[in-house]
């Protein structure tokens, strides 16, 4: 069609973006249609825009993906992640890769850069967004403590407890 034309041999970005956006919203389910949307904003270096397109793909659950599609796809998402510095993003889309059987090679690379870029592990990171949306959750609902470590991701209140109490140096009751 005329945005493989304009991809392809007049290598006008906008113009194909704009024939396969149309495509795309006549056919959302199309995986090869969502992909080549995520290359072309790679293209022009709208990459926010290809990260979308990616995740369309992934979290669509009227596509249903082969798992080398799959690994493709999280691959793409990870990588435009780490390219863009979102280490913290990259390091959670390796952890989904791994969790799901799929590690990506450079896994131990991803956990280095964002030993650097965050000055901390990823698990440091990510319990301290779970502590300040915790904190947040604790000053703006009337949530129970309960409640909270649940909605913060902990098993139990005694992790919880010991974790807000790690951080902060007070109870979470405080």
């Amino acid at each position: 069609g005329l945005g493989e034309i304009y991809r392809t041999r007049l290598q006008q970005w906008d113009n194909a973006i704009a024939a396969f956006n149309t495509a795309s919203d006549l056919n959302p389910n199309d995986v090869k249609l969502l992909s080549i949307l995520a290359e072309l904003y790679s293209k022009i270096q709208q990459y926010d825009k290809a990260i979308a397109e990616i995740r369309k793909i992934l979290l669509n659950p009227n596509i249903k993906l082969t798992g080398d599609d799959m690994r493709a796809n999280y691959t793409k998402l990870l990588t435009l992640y780490y390219n863009t510095k979102q280490y913290d993003q990259a390091f959670c889309v390796a952890e989904v890769m791994r969790c799901k059987g799929m590690e990506h090679p450079n896994y131990d690379q991803i956990i280095n850069l964002m030993k650097k870029g965050y000055h901390m592990t990823p698990l440091e990171y990510r319990n301290l967004h779970r502590m300040k949306h915790a904190e947040w959750l604790l000053r703006v609902t009337s949530s129970s403590l309960a409640q909270v470590a649940e909605e913060c991701g902990y098993g139990g209140y005694s992790q919880f407890y010991k974790e807000f109490f790690r951080t902060y140096g007070v109870s979470p009751k405080e």
